[in-house]
């Protein structure tokens, strides 16, 4: 059997029992077969035709856009991997089932949703390995929108947006490093994920509106607990922190002000054009209701990259 394509489809309540004080998974997945093909692949370009494939889906959805920014972006590179590799009887050089999963499906898939992003952003170089990883973290860590709609009213008319930082436990998170070749630990020592009792939690930007005085507050707050000194800019560890600082001047400055202010960032620090790439990638990918997509449109209009219908 061939795996032809994956859906998240929201089926259950944020308000159930069984989910109170804990993360559940509040969807559930639905996987489409069809009887497949029985050749025999050569790895390596069962791998090079899995890549393209899963980049031309994320890079299909993004454009068509629509409600599947979230965990089904992710779905899709996954079933895009998957009907490559199930398609085909027999694998040369031969690979047992764990390492296929482990070492080439869920990497590919991943990598897969980055570049599909990567490209379609029109970025001129990739991201680096701890952009990579905030971005695919950012993405599958976004779940379909509870199907209670009436609920969904009532929260916006208090001003309060449905949003929560991303949580993934340990196992999903070491396959990131077999994607960007960066460990667990070295993710939470960047201060990208913090450990959450049993497990792990995205820094990112948690406010409860998308107000400038909310978005501004929970970023300076977000600073704070990742140590960083806004006077030492040129000090930040990766371009994500880089980032999470431009979304805060962003708000806090006029579009002159700005550009100002970037350039002098970018003559004392090699990770402000890397966070700027960053932000067009998140703005590419992220639902409108994500904070960040709110700031990175921020910088990015600031600094005179976007126009009506995309980037310049």
């Amino acid at each position: 059997m061939k795996v032809s394509a994956a859906y998240a489809i929201a089926t259950e309540s944020e308000q159930r029992v069984t989910a109170r004080g804990k993360v559940a998974l509040d969807a559930s997945v639905v996987v489409v077969w069809r009887k497949g093909a029985g050749d025999v692949g050569l790895l390596h370009e069962v791998r090079r035709r899995a890549l393209e494939e899963a980049v031309k889906r994320v890079e299909e959805s993004i454009k068509a856009g629509g409600s599947s920014l979230d965990i089904n972006l992710f779905l899709r590179s996954l079933s895009a991997v998957l009907s490559v590799y199930t398609s085909y009887s027999k694998l040369v050089p031969e690979i047992s089932s764990e390492e296929l999963v482990t070492r080439e499906v869920f990497p590919l898939a991943l990598r897969g949703l980055v570049e599909g992003a990567h490209k379609y952003a029109k970025l001129e170089k990739p991201l680096d390995n701890y952009a990579s990883a905030y971005l695919a973290l950012k993405l599958v860590t976004r779940t379909v929108k509870e199907a209670d709609e009436r609920a969904q009213a009532r929260k916006r008319e208090k001003g309060v947006e449905e949003f929560r930082r991303g949580r993934v436990d340990r196992t999903f998170a070491s396959l990131l490093g077999v994607f960007g070749g960066i460990g667990v630990e070295t993710l939470i020592a960047s201060k990208i994920l913090a450990r959450e009792k049993e497990e792990l939690e995205l820094l990112e930007p948690e406010p409860k509106a998308l107000t400038p005085s909310e978005v501004m507050k929970v970023l300076e707050v977000l600073l704070r607990e990742k140590g960083l000194d806004p006077s030492k800019p040129e000090s930040f560890k990766t371009s994500v922190d880089t980032l999470h600082y431009l979304e805060l001047k962003a708000l806090q400055l006029t579009s002159d002000q700005f550009k100002k202010f970037f350039q002098e960032l970018k003559a004392r620090s090699l990770k402000a054009s890397e966070a700027v790439n960053l932000a067009r990638a998140l703005y590419s990918v992220l639902p409108k209701s994500d904070p960040e997509y709110y700031c990175c449109e921020r910088v990015l209009s600031h600094l005179g990259l976007l126009h009506v219908g995309g980037f310049v």
